[in-house]
C-alpha cells in the first residue's frame, strides 16, 4: 500500500473509525480502563468530538528532533474533553505527519515507510481487491486469479463490513487488527509521556528505539489529525 493509496484510505475511512470509538455511546472500548490513560474529565466524550468538528480533533505541533526522541503539543481544535495518553499516539502520530506531508519524507527509508503503511492497514483494515463478484484479484495487479475464491471464504472472520469502489475496481476491507497495532507499538515506541493542565492542550514527548522512524522531522512541523489516541 503506497502512501497515496494509504492516505487517501485514511481520510476515506476516519469517520467510520471514529464512529467504532462511539460504541455504546460512551467512546471507549468495554474492556479499556478508563483511569490508566486517560487525564482529566469526560474522557467518553472525545469519539464523538470528531464527528461534530468535521473528524479533526486535533491541531499537531512537532519540533525537530533530537537523536531518538521528538516533542510537541495536541491542541484541540473545538471544546476540550481531556486526553488519551497511552503509548499507541506515539506511531499514530509519527504515521500522521508521514501522511501529511509536512515534513522530510524524502529522508524516510523505505523500511520505515513500509512500517508507517503496515501500521496505517492495521489500524483501518487492509483493503483488498475483488471483482464485481466479490472474487479475490491479485493484490498486485488487479488481474483475476487463476483459482477463483471469494473474499469471504479466503478471509472469514477477518473481512469487515466495509466495501467500495476505487479507480475501477472494487474493493472489501478486512478488520482493523488493534492488537497487533499494540504489539507494533511496543516495537517502535520506546516511552510515549504526555502532560497538560488543562483539557484544552497537552504536551508530549516521543520516543523511539530506532531513530530512522524520526528521519522525517529534521525541522518543525504542524498539521491536523483525526486520530484520539484510541484504538478501533
Amino acid at each position: 500500500m503506497n502512501r497515496l493509496r494509504a492516505v487517501k484510505l485514511f481520510r476515506r475511512l476516519t469517520t467510520t473509525m471514529t464512529t467504532a470509538a462511539t460504541a455504546s455511546n460512551t467512546g471507549i472500548p468495554a474492556d479499556h480502563d478508563p483511569n490508566s490513560h486517560w487525564s482529566t474529565r469526560t474522557s467518553g466524550l472525545l469519539g464523538l468530538v470528531s464527528i461534530r468538528a468535521m473528524t479533526y480533533i486535533f491541531n499537531v505541533t512537532m519540533r525537530e528532533r533530537e537523536g531518538t526522541k521528538v516533542e510537541g503539543l495536541l491542541s484541540y481544535r473545538g471544546e476540550g474533553y481531556g486526553f488519551y495518553s497511552g503509548p499507541e499516539w506515539g506511531p499514530k502520530l509519527l504515521m500522521d505527519a508521514w501522511s501529511w506531508g509536512v515534513g522530510d519524507n524524502d529522508k524516510l527509508p523505505a523500511k520505515t515507510i513500509a512500517d508507517f503503511e503496515a501500521l496505517f492497514a492495521l489500524f483501518m483494515g487492509e483493503q483488498i481487491w475483488v471483482d464485481d463478484q466479490g472474487y479475490l484479484l491479485d493484490q498486485d495487479t488487479k488481474e483475476p486469479l487463476s483459482q477463483r475464491i471469494q473474499a469471504a471464504d479466503r478471509h472469514k472472520d477477518e473481512l469487515g463490513s466495509s466495501s467500495g469502489f476505487d479507480n475501477g475496481y472494487h474493493y472489501v476491507m478486512l478488520k482493523p487488527r488493534s492488537d497487533e497495532f499494540r504489539r507494533r507499538t511496543g516495537e517502535i515506541i520506546k516511552s510515549f509521556t504526555l502532560s497538560t493542565d488543562d483539557d484544552k492542550q497537552a504536551d508530549f514527548i516521543i520516543e523511539v528505539y530506532d531513530p530512522r522512524h524520526l528521519a522525517h522531522l529534521d525541522r518543525n512541523v504542524d498539521f491536523k489529525t483525526t486520530f484520539s489516541g484510541l484504538l478501533p
